[in-house]
C-alpha cells in the first residue's frame, strides 16, 4: 500500500491539467513504445530496419486501423516487439498525430494516435524532438506554479508496500526524464514504550501504555488492519455463506446481512450505513480489502470458485440427501476435434420430473451470466397447471458446437431418467412424449439435438409414420429436426430487420413470408424474389437452403413434418427463455462458475417451492392468473406499444424529409391506433357502455375520416343491438365496424406485417383501416399508397375490409376479388401472393 503526502485542498488550473496530461502521455509512450507485435501483426516487416520511408499520404481523419482488432487487454508475452521511434507528425490538413516511423501502407498495424486535441502540442513536440531549451521553458514555468517534473517530490510509502520506484516522473540533473527511485530511510528513534497489562484482563480490561522521548519520524500510515478488527471482518464475511463465492468490496457493502452485522459491531445508529473504513482506515483501500476477501473465501471454498470448486460441490451433493441434489455433474469431455469440453448440469429431482412431463420445450443460451469462457444453457417450459414459465434444466458449458450439445443432451436425459425412472420419449419416434422444441437459429443447438434423436433410434426397427418407407434408424439429424424442431420467429425477424437497408423491399417481405403455417401459392417464386433482392438477400437464402438446412422446415410448416395442430399449439418464440435469463440475471451477472451455480440453485429452488405452494394452498405468484386471455391481452398491448414506437419513428423521418402532410395523416392514424390498443386492454363492457365508447370514438374521428374520403356524404351509425354489418359506404375505405365480433372471433392485425397473427380481441372491436395503407401485406408491391389507390390497381378498399377482418360474412382468410364491371379492377391476386406469400 502506498500513499503520497496528505492531500491539501487547492484548485488545479487548466494549464496544470494540460501540462500534466501531456507529460504523462509522453512518458507512457517512452516506456511502452510501438504496440506492433510481429507474431500478431505479421512478419513481412523486419524489426529494427532503418530504410523504411514514411508515407505522407497515410494520415487521414479515419479512426479505424488494421491493428484495432488486437485485444489490448491480453497479457503481454515475452516476445520481440517493434523498436521503431515514435514521432509527432502533421499531415497536409494541419492535423497532428503520433505514429511509429515504421508505419506504412504495407505495415498499417504499427502505432498511430490521432486524437491529440487534449494535449499541449508545442510541449509534446519539444519532448519528441528533445529540444532542451523549449522543454526547460515549459518545465521551469510549471515549477514556479508548484507542479511538473522539476518540482520537489514528497511521495513516501510504507515499507510493507515494497515499492522501489516513485509513481511520478522527474527531470534529473543530467536531463533524463524517468521515475524516481525510493530510498529506505533508517530512523534512529529514541522513543520507548512501556506497556503494562493486567494479569486478569477479564476483571480489569485496561492496558496502560507510557511513551517516553519524542519521535524522530512522521507517524506511520494505518496500512495494516489490526488482528482483533480483522477477526470481526472475517466473521462478518463467513456469515455470508454461499454469497461469499462472488463477494467483492462493493457487494459486501450492499449485502443486508453483512451491513446488519457491521452496524451491530460498530454500535452504529445513524441513518446512513457505515463504510468498511469505519471499522479501520486500512479497509478503505479496495485492493487491500479484496485480498482479505480472497483469503477468507478460500477457507469456505478450498477448491476455489472455478471448475474445480464446481466439481467438489457436485461430489458433496451426490452423497447428500436426495432433495438437496442440484449440481448433478461437473465433467470434462474431449470433442472430436480434440478440444476439451467442460459442462456442469444443475437440476433437482423435481425439475427432472417436470422435464419428463413436458410436451413443448424451449432452449436458449445466455452469454453474460458467467465470465470468460462459460455460457449458461436453459431448458424452459410453460406449466399449464400452475400457469407459469419454469426452468427445468440449467447447465453451464464451454462450447457451442454440435458435438458439445449432443453430449449435453445425452447427460441431461440420463440424469432425468435416473431420477424419474421414465425413458425419454419423442412423439415422432415413440408416439408420445415431446411434441416440439423451439430454439434460435444456432446451428450447434439444432444439430446436436438432431444427433441425440438419431442416437435414440440407432437400435429401432420401426418405420417412420410420416415416411412409411423409411426406418427410424435411417433418419439423419436433419430428418429428425424436421419432425419436431421450430425456430423462434422473433430471432428470425430480428435478423431480417438487420438486412433491411441492404435488400429490396420485395425481398424483405418475401423473407418474412417464409415464417408461416399456411402454404404459399408459389414458393419457388418467393425464392426468386429473395434471390433477386440483393447480394445479402441471396446469401441469406443460400444459408437457409444449404448452410442451416433445418431452418426452413422449422419456419415454414408445409416443409415440416410437424402436424399442423401441434405446430400451432407450440410456442412461436423463445420469450420464455429470454424472460428466465432476465430474471436470474437480476441476481448477478459476470459471475464465477461456482457463484453462478449457487445463485442459480437459490433461484430454481424458490421457483419449485412457489409451484408447490400453489399446488398445496392455491397461493399464486401474482394477483391475476396468467390465463390465455390475460396473456393475449398483454401481447396485444405490447404489440401496440411497438407499433406506436415505429409510427413515431416514421413520423420523425417524414418531418425531417419535409413531407408534413403525410406526417399529419400518420399522426392522426397513430392517435386512432392508441385508442384501439386501449380498447384491447379494457375489461369486457356491457352493451350500453360499449355503444357509448364506440359513439365517442366515431364522433372524435369523423372529421379525420371526412377529409380522407372522396365522398363527404353523411353516414349513420348502425344500431348496436341489431348486430348487422355497417352499410356499404365510402367511409369503409378507412374504417370498419364488425358488431358480431366477440372474444371468440379473430382479426388479422395488419398494422405490422412482422406480427400478422390471429389475436383474440374483447367485445365489439374497432379495426382501423388507415393502417392498411403502409403496413399491409401488399406493401412490398404497392409501396406507401393510400387506401384509395387500391381502387385503381387492385380492388376496392371496401371489399378489402373483408380480407383482414374475420366476421360472420367472411368465408375465408383470403377471399377471391369481388366481381366488378371494370376489367382493370380484377388483376389476379394469386400472382401478387405468389411473390409475397401470406
Amino acid at each position: 500500500m502506498e500513499r503520497g503526502p496528505l492531500p491539501v485542498q487547492r484548485n488545479i488550473s487548466a494549464e496544470e491539467e494540460i501540462f500534466m496530461r501531456t507529460l504523462a502521455f509522453f512518458c507512457l509512450l517512452s516506456e511502452k513504445g510501438c504496440s506492433f507485435d510481429a507474431d500478431i501483426d505479421g512478419d513481412e516487416f523486419q524489426l529494427g530496419s532503418e530504410d523504411v520511408q514514411l508515407d505522407p499520404e497515410l494520415d487521414s481523419d479515419s479512426d479505424s486501423d488494421a491493428g484495432a482488432q488486437i485485444n489490448v487487454r491480453a497479457p503481454l508475452r515475452p516476445k520481440e516487439r517493434c523498436n521503431g521511434k515514435l514521432g509527432l507528425f502533421t499531415n497536409q490538413y494541419g492535423r497532428s498525430s503520433v505514429r511509429c516511423r515504421f508505419r506504412t501502407k504495407e505495415d498499417p498495424a504499427h502505432l498511430i494516435l490521432r486524437n491529440l486535441d487534449e494535449f499541449n502540442l508545442l510541449y509534446l513536440q519539444a519532448l519528441f524532438e528533445n529540444d532542451h531549451d523549449q522543454i526547460l521553458r515549459y518545465e521551469v514555468t510549471a515549477k514556479a506554479q508548484g507542479y511538473g517534473p522539476l518540482f520537489p517530490c514528497s511521495f513516501s510509502a510504507a515499507p510493507s508496500a515494497q515499492k522501489q520506484l516513485c509513481p511520478f516522473w522527474h527531470r534529473f540533473s543530467d536531463g533524463r526524464l524517468q521515475r524516481g527511485v525510493l530510498d529506505r530511510i533508517q530512523y534512529k528513534c529514541e522513543t520507548v514504550f512501556d506497556i503494562f497489562t493486567p494479569y486478569d484482563l477479564t476483571s480489569c480490561p485496561q492496558v496502560v501504555v507510557i511513551s517516553r522521548n519524542p519521535h524522530s519520524h512522521p507517524p506511520p500510515f494505518p496500512v495494516k488492519t489490526p488482528a482483533p478488527l480483522l477477526d470481526i471482518f472475517s466473521s462478518l464475511l463467513l456469515d455470508m455463506g454461499w454469497k461469499l463465492a462472488d463477494a467483492t468490496p462493493r457487494k459486501v457493502m450492499i449485502d443486508s446481512g453483512f451491513m446488519s452485522g457491521l452496524r451491530r459491531e460498530l454500535g452504529w445508529n445513524q441513518s446512513s450505513d457505515p463504510a468498511l473504513w469505519d471499522l479501520h482506515p486500512s479497509l478503505g483501500n479496495q485492493d487491500h480489502t479484496r485480498r482479505y476477501i480472497n483469503t477468507f473465501r478460500s477457507r469456505l471454498f478450498p477448491n476455489g470458485t472455478g471448475f474445480e470448486g464446481a466439481k467438489a460441490l457436485a461430489d458433496v451433493q451426490m452423497n447428500g440427501p436426495t432433495d438437496e441434489k442440484y449440481v448433478r455433474c461437473a465433467e470434462t469431455h474431449t470433442l472430436d476435434d480434440g478440444k476439451p469440453f467442460q459442462l456442469v448440469i444443475c437440476m433437482t429431482p423435481t425439475m427432472s420430473a417436470k422435464l419428463m412431463g413436458c410436451t413443448n420445450l424451449s432452449i436458449d443460451t445466455s452469454f453474460k451470466r458467467l465470465h470468460r469462457k462459460w455460457q449458461e444453457f436453459e431448458i424452459e417450459a410453460w406449466d399449464n397447471i400452475h400457469m407459469r414459465s419454469v426452468v427445468v434444466v440449467r447447465a453451464f458449458t464451454t462450447s457451442q458446437s454440435a458435438d458439445a450439445h449432443f453430449i449435453l443432451f445425452t447427460r441431461i436425459f440420463e440424469i432425468a431418467t435416473s431420477d424419474t425412472g421414465l425413458p425419454v420419449l419423442f412423439m415422432h419416434i415413440h408416439g408420445q412424449g415431446f411434441q416440439s422444441w423451439i430454439a434460435d437459429a444456432h446451428k450447434g443447438q439444432g444439430l446436436g439435438l438432431g444427433k441425440f434423436c438419431q442416437a435414440l433410434c440407432a437400435m429401432l426397427e420401426d418405420f417412420c409414420k410420416f415416411e412409411p418407407t423409411r426406418r427410424l434408424r435411417d433418419l439423419d439429424p436433419y430428418d429428425h429436426l424436421r419432425r419436431f424442431f421450430r425456430l423462434c420467429i422473433t430471432h428470425f425477424k430480428r435478423h431480417i430487420r438487420a438486412l433491411h437497408p441492404y435488400i429490396t423491399k420485395e425481398a424483405y417481405f418475401a423473407m418474412l413470408s417464409l415464417s408461416s403455417s399456411q402454404p404459399l401459392a408459389d414458393l419457388e417464386g418467393t425464392f426468386r424474389v429473395i434471390e433477386l433482392g440483393g447480394k445479402k438477400a441471396a446469401s441469406w437464402l443460400q444459408d437457409k437452403l444449404v448452410g442451416t438446412k433445418f431452418a426452413l422446415p422449422a419456419l415454414y410448416q408445409p416443409l415440416s413434418l410437424i402436424p399442423l395442430d401441434i405446430w400451432k399449439a407450440s410456442p412461436t418464440t423463445t420469450n420464455g427463455n429470454e424472460q428466465a435469463h432476465r430474471n436470474v440475471n437480476r441476481d448477478g451477472v459476470n459471475l464465477t462458475i461456482l457463484a453462478g451455480i449457487m445463485r442459480g440453485m437459490q433461484y430454481d429452488k424458490r421457483a419449485m417451492t412457489s409451484i408447490q405452494l400453489h399446488a398445496s394452498t392455491g397461493i399464486y405468484v401474482r394477483d391475476q392468473f396468467s390465463t390465455h386471455f390475460l396473456r393475449q391481452g398483454r401481447a396485444i398491448k405490447r404489440h401496440g406499444i411497438v407499433q406506436r414506437r415505429m409510427e413515431d419513428e416514421h413520423n420523425r423521418e417524414r418531418n425531417e424529409g419535409g413531407n408534413t402532410q403525410h406526417s399529419k395523416t400518420s399522426a392522426q392514424s397513430n392517435n386512432r391506433m392508441r385508442t384501439q390498443t386501449a380498447l384491447y386492454t379494457m375489461v369486457p363492457m356491457s352493451s350500453s357502455e360499449t355503444e357509448q365508447a364506440l359513439m365517442r370514438e366515431w364522433e372524435s374521428s369523423e372529421s379525420a375520416f371526412d377529409s380522407a374520403t372522396q365522398d363527404n356524404s353523411p353516414w349513420e351509425v348502425p344500431d348496436m343491438h341489431t348486430h348487422t354489418p355497417a352499410p356499404p359506404s365510402p367511409i369503409l375505405n378507412n374504417f370498419s365496424y364488425c358488431p358480431s365480433l366477440s372474444t371468440t372471433d379473430t382479426f388479422h392485425d395488419t398494422a405490422d406485417f412482422d406480427d400478422m397473427h390471429e389475436q383474440a380481441v374483447p367485445n365489439h372491436a374497432i379495426v382501423d383501416r388507415s393502417q392498411l395503407s403502409r403496413y399491409s401485406t401488399l406493401t412490398g408491391a404497392l409501396g406507401d399508397r393510400n387506401v384509395e389507390d387500391f381502387t385503381e390497381g387492385f380492388w376496392t378498399a371496401g371489399a378489402m375490409a373483408h380480407q383482414f377482418v374475420h366476421c360472420e360474412s367472411a368465408s375465408a382468410v383470403w377471399p377471391e376479388p369481388p366481381v366488378t364491371t371494370d376489367p382493370e379492377d380484377k388483376r389476379p391476386f394469386s400472382s401478387l401472393r405468389g411473390a409475397l406469400g401470406e
